[in-house]
């Protein structure tokens, strides 16, 4: 009985130390409630434990979106904020609980084009900052049961393909193409993002000599550029986007920071000529 007894007054005892450590752990940079008891302007050199036990300190919950590189925006229905190179304003310090987590992985901005160009272009590197087949930080997709992409004597370097595609382009370089893309015979990408298709077009369509169909047509050069979903690229048609070119911006596509953007469902004629085309 007296054995039993002390197992179970140890249980209890590791259970305690159990949860204690989880609300030391827990705490990473919190702020107090009250104006005259907040730990940022205390002139210890440590958090105590009766801190937390008492209530002063609490970890919060952050649901802000990144702005920049040193700066993020919170809101939430009953406030409003802006935090600036990692400090919060004396206006919010003193009136509300705050906590910060301190976040080393991969972020960049995508709140541009030329920002959001790059970072896609640097998926195609042989290792790039943000890995998609990394073991230990795995990314999770929509399985959308489409077909196996099918190839036609393309020749491929640093490109990404994604499911459901027919590609008979000659050459696909430093390029990602999108799910259900088609791009036609002797066609040469590079420095390209293809979204690619919502839908397949059925045969006859295909086969109509009247009409673009979705995708890139034959004898296409593409080099610098966006292609939208569902855009329709004629056959022989050459967009050379880079540096030094004007901003533009058509029915049809637009030229943001020297990058040809051809807008979600353009058509662009056979024989057509964007950018830096002599």
């Amino acid at each position: 009985m007296v054995l039993r007894w002390f197992w179970t007054v140890l249980s209890g005892f590791e259970i305690v130390l159990d949860h204690i450590e989880w609300f030391v752990l827990s705490v990473v940079l919190i702020s107090g409630s009250g104006e005259d008891e907040s730990p940022l302007t205390d002139n210890r050199d440590k958090l105590e434990l009766n801190d937390i036990l008492r209530g002063t300190l609490q970890p919060q919950r952050f649901n802000g979106t990144w702005i920049d590189d040193n700066s993020f925006h919170f809101f939430d229905t009953n406030v409003s904020f802006n935090i600036y190179q990692g400090f919060f304003s004396k206006q919010s310090i003193s009136k509300y609980k705050v906590a910060s987590y301190q976040y080393n992985g991969y972020w960049t901005d995508i709140g541009n084009i030329s920002s959001f160009f790059e970072a896609n272009l640097e998926l195609t590197d042989n290792i790039p900052k943000f890995d998609l087949y990394d073991k230990d930080k795995m990314i999770f997709t929509r399985a959308r049961m489409l077909p196996p992409s099918k190839f036609f004597g393309t020749t491929f370097k640093k490109a990404l393909v994604a499911e459901g595609c027919i590609l008979h382009a000659k050459s696909i370089e430093r390029t990602i193409v999108g799910i259900r893309s088609r791009i036609g015979e002797k066609t040469v990408m590079k420095n390209t993002i293809m979204m690619g298709a919502d839908l397949y077009e059925h045969l006859k369509e295909l086969m109509r000599k009247d009409t673009i169909n979705i995708g890139v047509g034959k004898n296409c050069s593409i080099d610098t550029a966006i292609l939208d979903k569902n855009c329709r690229i004629g056959d022989n048609v050459t967009i050379q986007g880079g540096e030094g070119l004007e901003k533009v911006e058509t029915d049809s596509y637009c030229i943001i920071d020297g990058i040809v953007v051809v807008k979600k469902g353009a058509i662009i004629p056979s024989g057509s000529k964007i950018g830096l085309v002599s």
